[in-house]
């Protein structure tokens, strides 16, 4: 992504796992890319990256991940600029039920926040490209 953007854009990259930044920071230094701005941080927290700022956001398997699903979806309406497009995706939910799961109704829900330019499933997985509409107002 920071050799796709360039050296006048920027990458935040943002992880829970301190470890993964920390790689992800050595390997960016190593490659000298100083376009990336790594942060240990909940996709739900991310405060530091600024309102309609960015062009794309990439949650591929996010929402699996955590459980505040629209904390992490109400900052990417937040940071992303009303050109932007985010990438989604989630794994498929069969036994296993709970806070990080993400079934189809709560699927249909977060799509519903969005305008849907592509979607499609398979056996594991959902996935969408979506961009805001009149009625995803940012922060919200």
């Amino acid at each position: 992504m920071a050799r796709r953007v360039g050296p006048s854009g920027k990458v935040y990259a943002v992880d829970f796992d301190g470890e993964a930044i920390r790689k992800l920071s050595r390997k960016a230094e190593r490659l000298g890319r100083s376009n990336i701005e790594a942060h240990v941080s909940s996709a739900a927290g991310i405060g530091f990256i600024p309102s309609s700022s960015v062009d794309f956001v990439l949650a591929g398997g996010l929402l699996c991940c955590m459980a505040d699903h629209a904390g992490a979806l109400g900052e990417i309406r937040r940071i992303l600029k009303p050109v932007g497009s985010a990438y989604l995706s989630v794994t498929r939910t069969f036994l296993r039920k709970g806070r990080m799961g993400v079934d189809g109704e709560e699927w249909r829900r977060i799509l519903a926040g969005f305008r849907v330019i592509e979607e499609g499933s398979g056996l594991a997985g959902r996935w969408a490209e979506v961009a805001l509409d009149g009625s995803a107002v940012p922060g919200g």
